[in-house]
C-alpha cells in the first residue's frame, strides 16, 4: 500500500474520504508488461492530465441500487435502529481483496496503446506514465504540439514543472502560451506562479496569485482527466464497471502536494498586500475547488491571513468549519463508503456526484443514500 504524504495536521481527516480510501489499496502500473499477463496484481496507481470524452450519465437525485429496490416514499423505517444507521459491512472486507487480474489490465494497456487517436495517446501517458523524466517530458511535449490549448496537457506540463526542473519543457515560450490559455479559471495561474517559485521569481509569483485571486473559479482538470481514464476503460478494457471506478480512483489521488507550497507563502510572508491575495485566494479555493483537500488548503490560507492580523475570531470560525472538527465525518463516512465496494450502483452514484458536482458533495450524499437504502431491511449487500 502506497502511503500519500500530507502537508499539514488537518489532511489528517482525508483518510476518513472515500479518494484517499480507494487510493490507498492502489499500487504502482509500472511493473506490468504491455502484452497480456495471467498473474494478478493490486490495483495501479497514476496521475491525472487532459481531454473530456462523452460525459457519463449525470447523476440523478434518488438512488435505485442493484441489491435491493428502493422507493423513497414508500421505505417503512425499522424503529428498532436509529435514524443515522448505515448497514455495517466491515466484517466483509476481509473476503474482499482489492485484487484485479494482470491480464485484463495489460490487455486494456496493449489495446490503449495501439491507437492513435489524441486521447487515447493521452490516456496511455496517465495510466503508464514514463519513469524517465525525460522520456515523460518528450511525450508531453508531442501532445502539447498537437493541441497546446488542452487545459489538461497544460496541467499536466505545469505540474512537471513544478517537481522537476527540464529546460525544454519549461521554457518561457511554452510558460507564456500556457499563461494565455488561461480564462476564467485560476487553477492553472496558481501552478504558473509555483513554476514561477521554484525558479526562484517571487514577485512574478505574487502577481500570478493575485491574478488568480480575480478569476471566478478555482477548478483544476483532474475530473476531465478521470472521466477520460474512465472512458478509456469503457472503450478497451474487459474489467467490470466497479473494478474501472475503482482503478480510475486510484489513477486519480489527488495531487495536492505542490498546493501545500501556498501555505509556505502566505505563512512566511510579511507583505500586507500578497497577505490580502492569500485571503481572497483561499476563500475562492474554499468555496470553488471540487476537492475536499483542496478546499482545506484555501481554508488554511485564510486562517494563516486572519492569524497574520491576530484575528482570533476568525481564526477559531475558519478552524471550526475544517471536517476534522466536525462530528459528521466519523464513522458515518466509513460505513457508507464501504458499502459502495459490495453496492455497484451505489459506487455508481458517488463517483458521478465526485465527478459533475464535487467530492464533498458526493461524500455527503453518499451518507444520505446510504442511510436511505439502510432502512429497507431487506437491503444486504455484504457478502457472506
Amino acid at each position: 500500500m502506497h502511503k500519500r504524504k500530507t502537508l499539514f495536521l488537518l489532511f489528517a481527516i482525508a483518510a476518513i474520504l472515500l479518494l484517499v480510501y480507494f487510493s490507498s489499496i492502489s499500487s504502482s502500473i509500472s511493473s506490468i508488461p504491455d502484452s497480456p499477463a495471467t498473474a494478478k496484481s493490486k490495483i495501479p496507481e497514476i496521475n491525472f492530465a487532459n481531454a473530456l470524452p462523452a460525459p457519463l450519465d449525470k447523476p440523478s437525485n434518488k438512488l435505485q441500487p442493484s441489491q435491493a429496490k428502493v422507493d423513497k416514499e414508500v421505505i417503512q423505517a425499522d424503529e428498532s435502529f436509529p435514524d443515522d444507521y448505515i448497514k455495517d459491512c466491515r466484517h466483509a472486507l476481509g473476503n474482499h481483496s482489492g485484487l484485479i487480474p494482470d491480464n485484463l489490465v495489460t490487455q486494456y494497456l496493449y489495446r490503449l496503446k495501439k491507437s492513435n487517436t489524441f486521447e487515447d495517446q493521452l490516456s496511455y501517458l496517465l495510466v503508464r506514465k514514463p519513469q524517465s523524466i525525460d522520456e515523460q517530458s518528450k511525450t508531453l511535449q508531442q501532445l502539447y504540439y498537437q493541441q497546446p490549448s488542452s487545459p489538461i496537457i497544460n496541467s499536466e506540463i505545469l505540474d512537471l514543472c513544478i517537481s522537476h526542473k527540464h529546460d525544454s519543457l519549461c521554457s518561457d515560450d511554452i510558460l507564456k502560451n500556457i499563461k494565455q490559455t488561461v480564462t476564467n479559471s485560476a487553477d492553472l495561474l496558481v501552478k504558473l506562479a509555483l513554476v514561477k517559485m521554484k525558479q526562484g521569481m517571487l514577485e512574478e509569483t505574487k502577481v500570478l496569485l493575485h491574478e488568480a485571486s480575480k478569476k471566478v473559479i478555482y477548478q483544476d482538470e483532474s475530473n476531465k482527466a478521470l472521466l477520460l481514464i474512465k472512458h478509456s476503460l469503457t472503450k478497451y478494457s474487459d474489467l467490470s464497471e466497479r473494478e474501472q471506478i475503482v482503478m480510475t480512483i486510484g489513477y486519480g489521488a489527488a495531487k495536492v502536494e505542490q498546493l501545500g507550497h501556498l501555505n509556505q507563502l502566505c505563512k512566511e510572508t510579511n507583505d500586507e498586500e500578497f497577505i490580502e491575495t492569500c485571503l481572497t485566494l483561499g476563500k475562492l479555493i474554499e468555496d470553488t475547488a471540487k476537492e475536499v483537500i483542496t478546499k482545506l488548503i484555501g481554508l488554511n490560507m485564510q486562517v494563516l491571513a486572519y492569524r497574520y492580523w491576530k484575528n482570533d475570531e476568525m481564526v477559531n470560525l475558519l478552524i471550526n468549519k475544517m471536517p476534522a472538527n466536525q462530528s459528521v465525518i466519523n464513522e458515518s463516512e466509513q460505513l457508507a463508503s464501504i458499502l459502495t465496494f459490495f453496492d455497484e450502483n451505489l459506487l455508481r452514484e458517488w463517483f458521478n456526484a465526485k465527478m459533475y458536482n464535487s467530492e464533498q458533495f458526493a461524500n455527503e450524499q453518499l451518507v444520505k443514500d446510504a442511510i436511505l437504502l439502510s432502512k429497507n431491511p431487506d437491503y444486504d449487500p455484504c457478502p457472506t
